[in-house]
């Protein structure tokens, strides 16, 4: 297999930096003019035929990467750069209204297998050494400073070659996925779109009639889309007799106004502070529930089981997607959870973690506005109903106790 290569780009409006690391070897290409068609073959030589990593690359670095290969200085290559950091608009979103395409390389990004952050915040657990950008990003790269980029750069480079190693599980669990669904591609995407891309791929097996643009198509049209939100009865029966059915009183016939796809906004102000016993009360909001007692958890309520909560709820009537058949998908989705409890009491770990991914990442796609899984009356449904499940379950058990309510 041929060795992968590791690769991060410095800008500014003088002087490009692009590193690379391949098999232990650091090569940093020094670019203060357009590069040449001789230079640019050196450079995507390296890079051709082989996996190529980085850290947020798909969201900065790809870009400025298809500019040089298209013959861009150090100038524009700035310019656009900055554009990125400082834009509330997504990286693919500015190229694409510019017309600038990333290369055909087979990269992947690192920041796609991590929590969201800085590729600093793992430096310190790689035990590497946490080095600061040496050098002003809106101002000339000079040659007395040359010398400390280039380190940095060659830094940083060893850094992703550490988290890539380091994330070596988490690939084998992509390849996993891509084997056993017939669905290539995922290394390239974060866990959210790789559920995405599997639920599809199978909803699609079963509903071999619909269209994949028509389910694209209708999850765009939501992120511009007013709703009256009502509790689904299955929640509302349960949280009767309980300070939950007085907050469902208050909150039924809100009016919700979504606006580009950004955050549902309500006709009126919700309660924020729920009194579930005396002297305990939690916040309330579109979110998660929080007590005012940091100390507070759900896990000694007995014969409650609170794992793995969101990702269960998205089951239940409502909380699925309104433009996909809630029959079809929830197939899907069972099968996937089923399969994983089989794998996981076979101890085969590798299929259990990797199914695993699917059944936690599948939630959030119901509010991510650029996923064809986008609902957000079915977002709120999950979120909000969840909440008044915990308070009820919280209330009961507080009940049971005579008063001494099971701290969360």
């Amino acid at each position: 297999m041929t060795a992968p290569a590791f690769y991060d780009i410095e800008i500014s409006p003088n002087r490009t930096l692009i590193g690379v690391k391949v098999e232990g070897n650091h090569r940093v290409f020094d670019y203060t003019e357009p590069p040449t068609g001789d230079q640019k073959e050196e450079l995507f030589g390296l890079l051709r035929d082989r996996e190529v990593y980085g850290y947020n690359n798909r969201g900065f670095d790809t870009y400025l990467l298809g500019m040089v290969q298209n013959g861009a200085g150090p100038d524009a290559l700035h310019k656009f750069g900055q554009e990125i950091i400082s834009s509330s608009s997504p990286s693919w979103k500015l190229a694409r209204e510019q017309r600038i395409s990333a290369p055909r390389l087979n990269e992947v990004d690192l920041m796609h297998f991590c929590p969201r952050g800085r590729l600093k915040a793992y430096e310190g657990r790689l035990g590497l050494e946490i080095r600061d950008l040496p050098f002003d990003p809106h101002a000339d790269i000079t040659e007395e400073i040359l010398p400390t980029v280039d380190r940095y750069l060659r830094h940083d480079l060893d850094a992703t070659e550490a988290l890539h190693n380091r994330l070596l599980p988490e690939f084998d669990i992509r390849r996993q996925l891509e084997a056993k669904f017939g669905v290539s591609g995922l290394m390239q995407k974060t866990a959210a779109r790789s559920a995405e891309a599997i639920l599809l791929s199978e909803y699609l097996k079963i509903e071999a009639t619909v269209e994949l643009g028509y389910i694209r198509d209708t999850a765009r049209r939501m992120q511009n889309v007013d709703f009256e939100f009502e509790v689904p009865e299955w929640i509302a029966s349960a949280c009767r007799g309980t300070p939950a059915e007085d907050l469902i009183k208050a909150i039924s016939g809100t009016e919700f106004s979504v606006n580009n796809g950004g955050r549902p906004r309500p006709d009126r102000e919700w309660p924020s502070h729920i009194e579930i016993d005396e002297g305990v009360s939690v916040k309330f909001g579109l979110g998660g529930l929080h007590s005012d007692d940091p100390e507070t958890h759900f896990a000694d309520i007995e014969g409650a089981d609170f794992g793995s909560y969101y990702p269960h709820l998205f089951l239940r009537p409502g909380c699925m997607p309104g433009h996909l058949k809630p029959e079809s998908l929830g197939d899907v989705y069972q099968t996937i959870i089923e399969d994983r409890l089989k794998a996981k009491a076979e101890g085969d770990k590798t299929t259990a973690d990797a199914l695993k991914l699917i059944i936690n990442s599948t939630f959030g796609l119901t509010g991510d506005c650029f996923s064809s899984l986008y609902f957000p009356p079915s977002f709120l449904n999950i979120t909000v109903g969840g909440q008044l499940l915990l308070i009820a379950t919280a209330a009961r058990a507080g009940q049971a106790a005579t008063g001494d309510l099971c701290k969360f």
